[in-house]
């Protein structure tokens, strides 16, 4: 049945609803644009051992005291978002969704972030503006700086290596150089044997670094793959289980720590052979795992939603304490990771309500850190 035609009263109040509609969406729009920048409070440097965090409840980068009670406000130190950097364009500001890692840069003043969104930037602590900003396309897990000081990075879902030189400024993936790796989740340079290793779905690869090379050849260009270029495949090694996710050296920068869907594992460069990760070797969902000190205390960030947690589970031996102090330093190193008894090893668990919890890892990350 066909409706009755509108009348004119009927027309005039469907066009005022209209209008008042319109107005409202541009006033919420105007007051979206012209909301005030979240503000800034920059540092000199934070404190050896606290927690860096990636929070995509916010899109926001965190450093949290592993001292506190991170329910408290008192607990965070310091804080990123992208509103925060008044020169960043809406577009660059978008790649900032959903931040997958963040990595302590030598020196401790910067560190190297990377989003879902599709940012691959360097921040400052004492400056809310990126020192150097790339989209890596969909969905980069994980970045790492190259000798020369160029950056590659992991991207899953375009199932690529990039790699982009700041000195070019703003990065582009077709300004970049691009190697296929499927499911490329992290990446990890090893400067002992001169060797980049890349996880993905089912492998851990190592690739030699070819500075000089051409970075517009070797790479995709109309889809051929002309020669090895900036990044050639030297070695390949299946991993345990499927799915790999985080890729990360311990603290004595020696072993590599890698998750997968299920397990926790070992890798050893040296003998180029897996081991599984003793203190907690069967746990699904693992989207990062840090180590403090040689043996402990460890991060796990294992998701308890889709694909993250407001829960980080802290491990920890009797003998290796959560917090620092000249007695922590005095310590030797303990067993390795693969030596070590599950049953000495106490399990925590830190929580920050309404966090969504990505990767977490410890500000310092390694013996010696620059």
């Amino acid at each position: 049945m066909s409706q009755p035609p509108l009348s004119s009263s009927r027309k005039l109040g469907l066009a005022a609803a209209l209008l008042l509609i319109g107005v409202a969406t541009l006033a919420l729009a105007l007051s979206a644009v012209a909301a005030p920048q979240a503000e800034f409070t920059p540092l000199e440097a934070l404190p050896e051992g606290c927690v860096i965090a990636c929070d995509q409840q916010g899109h926001r980068i965190i450093a949290l005291d592993p001292e506190r009670d991170w329910a408290e406000p008192e607990s965070v130190l310091w804080t990123w978002q992208a509103a925060m950097a008044p020169e960043l364009t809406q577009q660059q500001r978008d790649w900032f969704r959903n931040p997958t890692d963040a990595k302590r840069l030598p020196g401790g003043r910067t560190m190297l972030v990377t989003a879902s969104g599709g940012a691959v930037a360097v921040l400052a602590l004492d400056d809310p503006q990126p020192v150097f900003l790339a989209y890596g396309d969909h969905n980069p897990h994980s970045a790492e700086v190259l000798p020369d000081g160029r950056i590659v990075a992991a991207s899953s879902t375009p199932n690529l290596l990039l790699v982009f030189d700041p000195r070019e400024g703003v990065g582009w993936p077709e300004r970049g150089w691009r190697k296929p790796f499927e499911d490329a989740h992290g990446v990890v340079w090893d400067a002992e044997r001169e060797r980049l290793w890349a996880i993905g779905l089912n492998e851990l690869a190592a690739f030699r670094y070819h500075p000089e090379a051409d970075p517009f050849k070797g790479g995709l260009d109309g889809g051929e793959i002309d020669g090895p270029g900036l990044l050639e495949r030297v070695e390949t090694f299946e991993l345990p289980a499927p799915g790999g996710h985080d890729l990360c050296f311990d603290a004595a920068g020696r072993l590599l720590l890698l998750t997968t869907n299920t397990t926790v594992e070992v890798f050893d460069p040296a003998t180029r052979e897996f081991a599984p990760f003793a203190p907690r070797h069967q746990v699904r969902a693992v989207k990062s795992v840090s180590e403090r000190r040689p043996g402990g205390p460890w991060l796990l960030m294992a998701a308890t939603e889709r694909w993250w947690s407001d829960t980080v589970i802290v491990l920890s031996q009797e003998h290796s304490p959560v917090g620092d102090g000249e007695a922590e330093a005095a310590r030797e190193p303990v067993n390795a990771v693969w030596q070590i008894e599950p049953d000495e090893v106490t399990e925590r668990a830190w929580q920050r309500p309404d966090a969504m919890f990505y990767k977490l890892r410890w500000w310092w990350c390694g013996v010696g850190a620059p």
